[in-house]
């Protein structure tokens, strides 16, 4: 849930940031995305 929030945060820089700002915010969202993934498959099914 928190991977979800922090991902929904660095979309919202990049849209109030503007084109400089997506040079950082996009491999931080790559980041995080990557390094949710592995708890994401833990789940109960």
């Amino acid at each position: 849930m928190i991977w979800a929030i922090v991902l929904v945060v660095l979309g919202v820089a990049a849209l109030y940031g503007g084109a400089k700002w997506l040079a950082i915010l996009v491999p931080a969202a790559a980041l995080v995305w990557y390094s949710a993934s592995p708890m994401l498959r833990k789940g109960r099914n």
